[in-house]
């Protein structure tokens, strides 16, 4: 679907250059913990990502909440292996309430905002 988004044109082609720009948001503020949507459990993580990349977005989320290369499409984009899709991704940096806190990579998840995964997602990686 990102690919579509970025790369159709007006009549449904698609071209070798972007045709639009997206922004992706993720409204964090209060989150559905476990096993959501429907039985999840509130969180307070009062955070909102913003990214101009789907990629940088996925990273982001994964970082802030404690997941890792455990989820394929993480370990895809760590890998390198998207960057067909969508060229080169630059660094990612991290601002927590207007501070930037620098590079993802180096940043830590804080322990507050570390999810606990749904039931499925445990079952299904075993």
């Amino acid at each position: 679907m990102n690919y579509i988004i970025r790369f159709e044109d007006k009549k449904g082609n698609i071209r070798d250059l972007t045709q639009r720009k997206e922004i992706n948001f993720g409204d964090m503020i209060i989150v559905g913990d476990h096993n959501g949507p429907c039985s999840s459990s509130p969180k307070f993580m009062g955070v909102i990502i913003a990214s101009l990349d789907a990629r940088e977005f996925d990273l982001a989320f994964a970082k802030t909440t404690g997941f890792d290369d455990s989820i394929p499409m993480i370990n895809a984009i760590n890998k390198k292996e998207t960057d067909y899709l969508f060229g080169q991704m630059g660094n990612v940096s991290i601002v927590i309430n207007g501070d930037n806190k620098g590079d993802l990579n180096k940043f830590g998840s804080v322990k507050e905002w570390k999810y606990r995964p749904h039931d499925m997602w445990v079952k299904n990686s075993k």
